[in-house]
């Protein structure tokens, strides 16, 4: 008696599965393809469509900051650059000058990671119409986080996921006041996308700054500021240098790309989409998530990371 509703309900719930994979598959794939085989090549000139004269970018001396700086440069867009008040940062500076000396570049030298930042950024440029901010700065603490120096962590929160909220209430507050048009991007990452022991607050700052951007654009689009999140793949930058010896990191080191590749991603979305995943490992991450679910797989990291030749690595450098 019950195998005719048995047999209906059965064929219901195959149908409910199909149309649920369907979508999940196709609402994500659909975007990409037109992202990478359309958007890119369509010019999105960040001057003329915000009628901007000054942008903001913080880890502006080098890697994707540096590419971020030199693009601007490019739309004739002048830049302060907002990095650690070291030789790399002057330099960088120095040559900027040299190479678009039509341009007006300020370095801010200051650390994200801890002390009185803001004083300096808000200083610095209370006289500018600041349209375009990039919060980019960001870094990679490996360890076990009960092992890393407290300091550490906290200037590693500070940087990734404070100085971006704090940069960003700033700003927003004046382009809004002001009825000014503009952009606020960040750097996320994929590693955000999935549990990462051994360097888990990068992943949980990254977290943090998706869902943090994605909620901002919202509350922002009204008012005529865009606001985007991209989630590259592996960059050739600085980042591996704080990477350490974690062979799982390393061995993404092979597939990195230039810094110049995200800038162009970031400035082609810029308006057109809130959320971009950039290369091959982000939208892989993203589509496993998409065929199995988060929960079990923190359960399956949770109960098999330290199988891995990362985390007994990590136990004889602490037996040593």
């Amino acid at each position: 008696m019950l195998e005719p509703l048995w047999a209906a309900l059965g064929g219901g719930l195959d149908w409910i599965f199909w149309t649920a994979g369907f979508l999940s598959i196709i609402t994500y794939v659909v975007p990409v393809l037109f992202q990478s085989l359309v958007l890119d090549k369509l010019e999105n000139n960040l001057k003329k469509k915000y009628d901007a004269e000054w942008a903001l970018v913080t880890g502006a001396s080098s890697g994707i900051g540096r590419a971020i700086v030199e693009k601007l440069a490019q739309q004739e867009v002048n830049v302060v650059m907002v990095a650690l008040d070291d030789q790399l940062l002057a330099d960088s500076h120095a040559d900027l000058c040299k190479m678009y000396p039509n341009l007006k570049f300020i370095k801010l030298g200051c650390n994200l990671g801890g002390g009185d930042y803001m004083t300096p950024i808000i200083e610095g440029t209370k006289d500018l119409n600041i349209q375009l901010v990039f919060n980019n700065a960001g870094f990679i603490v490996v360890g076990k986080h009960h092992e890393v120096a407290e300091g550490r962590s906290f200037a590693n929160f500070e940087c990734n996921a404070t100085s971006p909220m704090k940069i960003t209430r700033h700003f927003a507050k004046e382009m809004v006041d002001k009825k000014l048009r503009g952009l606020i991007a960040f750097t996320s990452s994929s590693a955000g996308f999935v549990p990462n022991p051994l360097s888990s607050l990068y992943a949980s700052t990254k977290s943090f700054l998706t869902l943090f951007g994605t909620s901002v654009a919202a509350e922002l689009r009204s008012s005529g500021v865009d606001v985007v999140v991209v989630h590259p793949s592996p960059i050739a930058s600085n980042f591996f240098d704080g990477a350490g010896t974690l062979d799982v990191l390393m061995s993404f080191k092979k597939l990195a790309v230039g810094p110049s590749v995200i800038a162009d991603v970031i400035f082609s979305s810029a308006g057109r989409f809130v959320v971009r995943d950039q290369g091959l490992v982000t939208i892989l991450f993203r589509v496993v998530l998409k065929f199995v679910d988060f929960n079990f797989f923190c359960e399956l990291v949770a109960r098999t990371a330290h199988f891995s030749g990362d985390f007994n690595k990590d136990h004889s450098k602490k037996k040593a």
